[in-house]
Order: C-alpha cells, then structure tokens, then sequence
C-alpha cells in the first residue's frame, strides 16, 4: 500500500487499492468490507470533530505575551 504526507492523496490511493482488490472478492465479502470502511471513514470524522474542538478549547498563548 503506498501512503504519502498528504492525507488526501493518501485516502485516494488507499481507497483506490481497497477497490482494486475487492473486485476479485465473493459477493458475501464484499458486504463486510463496505461495513468496515464505513466505519473507519466515520471514525475519521470524530477524529477530526474532536482535534477541531480540543483546538478551539486551547487558549491562544500568543495574546499572554
């Protein structure tokens, strides 16, 4: 699997693999697999609600200066 620093690119070509591979796969695998990448792709997004919220809990240390 080929991952790069840029997390957009790395989620296409991640995807892209994912794809690739499942199309070989039986119909009865093929559920399994959906359900588990909708589960990381909700993950990332409580991942990202709760960085974006930790970040604006921070004060800003610029302004004690």
């Amino acid at each position: 699997m080929s991952l790069t620093k840029n997390n957009g690119i790395t989620q296409n070509r991640v995807l892209d693999e994912i794809m690739d591979h499942a199309s070989g796969l039986a119909p009865e695998y093929l559920d399994s697999l959906l359900m588990t990448a909708k589960g990381m792709a909700f993950t990332r997004e409580c991942m990202k609600r709760e960085q974006t919220a930790d970040r604006q809990e921070k004060p800003s240390t610029s302004r004690l200066a």
